[in-house]
């Protein structure tokens, strides 16, 4: 899909989700890319397998990968955030288009262990605050870890921002 309105040109838009009019009217998240590259693994099987890296990516498309708050109103893009690869923080990020259900995206109307298309931008409370405006971004990168951002709208900022998260592990016994 093509872009439009307020993004640049060459942009080829992901998806497109709206923010609720609870939270702001007439805004809406943008996941966006520039000259990206699409890598196609396959289909899922027995024989073909995902490897750990591909538990994130599935088959993706890759390259500068970006996130837009726009004004639905006007067409103007607000604010944007870039989304890097976490290796080695190049400009430059994969975005499955198909992938295993259940784990770690949400791929709707899919049965667990058959692939589908990942809803990116499904909003949820991922940070506490009772709204549902954020969503994560995963990059495995061995079986091991597993970096991850998490995006939203802040609509007292008006903005789309990339919060900072901080990885608390507590023992079994809960201290």
């Amino acid at each position: 899909m093509r872009a439009q309105g307020g993004l640049p040109a060459g942009a080829v838009v992901i998806e497109r989700e709206a923010i609720p009019a609870s939270a702001h009217t007439e805004r809406e998240l943008v996941l966006w890319m520039i000259s990206s590259e699409k890598h196609d693994r396959g289909s899922y099987s027995e024989k073909n397998p995902y490897m750990c890296p591909e538990r994130t990516r599935g088959s993706y498309f890759s390259g500068p990968t970006r996130i837009s708050l726009v004004d639905t109103g006007s067409g103007k893009t607000i604010n944007t955030v870039v989304l890097r690869s976490s290796v080695d923080e190049a400009d430059t990020f994969d975005v499955p288009y198909r992938i295993l259900a259940d784990w770690p995206y949400l791929v709707p109307g899919t049965p667990k262990d058959a692939e589908g298309k990942p809803h990116l931008l499904a909003l949820r409370d991922l940070n506490g605050d009772g709204l549902a405006l954020e969503t994560a971004f995963f990059e495995a990168i061995a079986c091991m870890g597993l970096p991850s951002t998490l995006i939203g709208s802040s609509p007292r900022q008006d903005k789309v921002i990339q919060y900072q998260v901080e990885l608390k592990l507590r023992s079994p016994s809960g201290r």
